[in-house]
């Protein structure tokens, strides 16, 4: 998939020729959705019972089959005084991009945005804690509801809910 890319370019560094410099340029792979132990204790029995913590977001570095790092990484790598980016194949442009403070998080949310067929794990440390179940699967979300004239149940397939990200200003679509 080397076509499904972003690529972190200077908005006042060109080459000879006038092209943007490409700063560093990565390849989604994966979310990873974290998750934590917790110990419940409550009157009938204590357990230990798995809680979601945060998501990790892995990209590859310079190529498809580049080496894997997590995408907050990618602030120590680069300046970003002058930066702008571009999601490849959408050919998304985000101008003025800053990676500190907020940016990493604003980063992971247009990752999830503009690669919606990245991968998608739930793991305790590195290990799966989910089996891998078909596509069509992960697609339909089905919803009880109840008729008041017959009081039987019905189903009806839902269309998943989309991701919007509010926090990136400036995006140029071209």
């Amino acid at each position: 998939m080397d076509e499904y890319y972003i690529s972190f370019i200077s908005q006042s560094i060109t080459h000879e020729d006038g092209t943007p410099f490409e700063f560093l340029r990565v390849y989604p792979c994966e979310m990873r959705r974290q998750f934590e132990p917790v110990y419940l204790k409550n009157s009938y029995k204590d357990e230990w019972k798995l809680k979601y913590s945060h998501t990790d977001t892995l990209v590859h570095l310079r190529s498809a089959l580049g080496p894997t790092i997590q995408i907050d990484g990618i602030e120590s790598l680069i300046d970003d005084s002058d930066l702008s980016m571009i999601a490849q194949p959408a050919n998304v442009t985000v101008e003025d991009v800053s990676l500190s403070g907020d940016g990493v998080r604003i980063l992971k949310k247009f990752v999830l945005v503009m690669f919606p067929e990245i991968e998608v794990t739930n793991k305790y440390g590195n290990k799966h804690i989910t089996r891998d179940r078909p596509p069509a699967a992960l697609a339909t979300r089905i919803v009880h509801t109840y008729s008041s004239e017959s009081e039987e149940e019905s189903e009806e397939d839902i269309p998943p809910v989309p991701v919007l990200v509010q926090e990136i200003t400036r995006v140029h679509v071209g």
